[in-house]
């Protein structure tokens, strides 16, 4: 009787420990991918109404910005590179 009870607090005990080591693993890449980011900022230094803005670093290290822009009057796709 008292090895089938220190078998059972066994399983018991590993089950407890793999069930917080799958949900350490679920919430470990959620807590990563927050991030704080700053206010927005006017980058085409005007006061039209800049839109959809997209950023990537191409494979030399560039930064690379475009978004839609109306300044012109009407929309127009705007391009900066860093």
């Amino acid at each position: 009787m008292i090895e089938a009870k220190s078998v059972l607090g066994q399983v018991i005990w590993r089950t407890v420990v793999t069930f917080a080591v799958l949900v350490l693993a679920v919430m470990a890449p959620h807590a990563q991918a927050q991030a704080v980011f700053s206010l927005p900022v006017n980058v085409s230094n005007n006061s039209g109404n800049s839109q959809f803005p997209r950023i990537a670093v191409d494979s030399s290290g560039n930064i690379n910005l475009i978004w839609l822009d109306n300044s012109p009057g009407n929309f127009s796709v705007f391009f900066s590179r860093s």
